[in-house]
């Protein structure tokens, strides 16, 4: 519920200070991506967009929009984390011992991420179409927290948490990581993609998994804030 309340304000803050909002699905893949199966993903992003002229013609723009992101990934199956001599693995929760086996809820088991995100994009503008730009960059990013997290039905819900900052190792997670990002936007429209050159987790202590992001934005003040190229 607080992480629903957080997107909501993230969002509302967005809409009113930007008037930009928009949906991102993150894909994971690699060699280990079949022991994540999901059923849901998404992305929330709240940032602060400025631009650099580099090019007098006015047909190049530098934008740079450091921001803060949040991340949900919900598990096909009732998979839990465990960390054992630093390195993490993701089974199924099938210890007989435990008192809610069996009472796991449909999309319940969660992993949860929150980073500081700085995509730099090279804006090109069309002299023929002035409301179309296509921007390939270069991002950069830190993981700041995040849970894991599962939820058992027995009669009522009960919530267990596991926070990241809370094992020494982070879990394994590559707290740094980069990569490319494109995007294309014409007048309140933008579809992007955003690609990790690194694994979600350092080599040998965690699964092999990469991340790719593809997202629509929205602009709905795209008149009074689109740049103006020639």
């Amino acid at each position: 519920m607080k992480a629903l309340c957080i997107s909501v304000v993230a969002v509302l803050i967005s809409i009113f200070s930007f008037a930009q909002v928009g949906l991102s699905t993150p894909v994971l893949w690699g060699k280990d991506a079949k022991t994540m199966k999901l059923n849901a993903t998404g992305e929330a992003q709240l940032y602060f967009p400025f631009y650099l002229m580099p090019d007098t013609s006015k047909r190049m723009f530098v934008m740079i929009q450091p921001a803060i992101k949040w991340s949900a990934y919900y598990f096909k199956h009732p998979l839990i984390a465990v960390c054992k001599e630093g390195k993490t693995s993701f089974v199924m929760d099938e210890d007989p011992t435990h008192i809610y086996t069996n009472k796991w809820l449909n999309n319940s088991n969660s992993m949860k991420l929150t980073h500081l995100y700085m995509p730099v994009n090279l804006l090109i503008g069309f002299k023929n179409t002035p409301s179309l730009f296509v921007a390939p960059g270069l991002f950069a990013e830190y993981m700041t927290g995040g849970k894991f997290k599962r939820v058992y039905n027995d009669g009522t819900n009960h919530t267990i948490k596991n926070h990241y900052r809370d094992e020494p190792g982070f879990y394994g997670f590559n707290r740094f990581n980069g990569g490319v990002c494109a995007f294309v936007a014409y007048k309140f429209i933008m579809v992007y993609g955003v690609h990790s050159l690194r694994p979600m987790f350092k080599n040998g202590q965690g699964p092999d998994v990469q991340k790719t992001v593809v997202g629509l934005l929205i602009n709905i003040d795209w008149e009074n804030q689109m740049l103006k190229p020639f």
